[in-house]
């Protein structure tokens, strides 16, 4: 008689997203207002500490403003306190469902906004699943997103799930890291990114590794309004992998240039 024993991998990947507010590209020029009455050298300061000047230099002295925060009547509005800026940067998260064609390939997983379910991983059959990254923004220079994770998939006793070929200045198509007993990567629906190769991920079913450094996964150079990026992740081992249950975080980093 003989026996077989099917042997199961259950994985999870978990998501954490991380918003910054990066302000680049930005000139002030507080040019003093002027008029046959008055100087106003400082436009958004009240004055004080006198006047210093020098042969090479003349600076005027600030206090600040009165008070800090917005005050309001039926005829004004004053934010004070120092420059505001109005911009702003919305990111939505949503799970994929399972059957779903994107990017070259149909997900089997049915996933949400904080999870990747691989679940029991079967050898030598890959688990697909999707992620879809909704952003608006009116940052006048657009907004970048990263990903990178906290550590590769382990389990309890140190047991990791390896990795694809492919890296994210460089994806390549599927298959399992050279040597390795199993991998998994992700793929950028972004088709235009900011550095390097810009259209690295413009080939459908194309993977790079993840790693705890943030790479670049999507970009826009303007402001957008609910622009959608699709990411897939894809999975699979053969029958030499350790069995346990794996799992790791990975983080989403979105920054707005204003």
């Amino acid at each position: 008689m003989e026996v077989i024993m099917k042997k199961f991998l259950f994985i999870n990947l978990f998501f954490i997203l991380i918003i910054s507010f990066g302000v680049f590209n930005i000139v002030f020029a507080l040019e003093e207002a002027t008029s046959t009455s008055f100087i106003l050298r400082t436009p958004i300061n009240s004055d004080g500490g006198g006047n210093s000047t020098s042969t090479d230099f003349e600076i005027d002295y600030s206090i600040g403003q009165i008070a800090v925060g917005e005050s309001t009547s039926t005829d004004f509005i004053i934010e004070s306190g120092f420059l505001y800026f109005d911009e702003t940067l919305t990111v939505n998260i949503s799970g994929v469902d399972s059957g779903t064609t994107l990017e070259g390939v149909t997900t089997n997983i049915t996933t949400n906004s904080t999870t990747i379910p691989f679940g029991s991983v079967i050898s030598n059959a890959s688990v697909i699943g999707a992620q879809k990254i909704e952003v608006t923004t009116d940052a006048s220079y657009g907004y970048r997103v990263f990903i990178n994770e906290t550590q590769p998939l382990t389990k309890s006793g140190g047991a990791q799930i390896g990795t694809v070929d492919g890296t994210n200045a460089s994806p390549s198509v599927w298959g399992l890291g050279t040597g390795l007993n199993s991998g998994y990567g992700y793929h950028s629906g972004d088709h235009s990114l900011s550095g390097g190769d810009v259209s690295r991920f413009s080939t459908d079913n194309t993977y790079a590794s993840l790693d705890d450094v943030q790479r670049e996964i999507i970009y826009s150079s303007e402001p957008v309004n609910s622009e959608i990026t699709n990411m897939v992740f894809r999975i699979e081992t053969n029958n030499l992998q350790p069995a346990g249950s794996y799992s790791s975080s990975i983080i989403y980093s979105i920054t707005g240039s204003f």
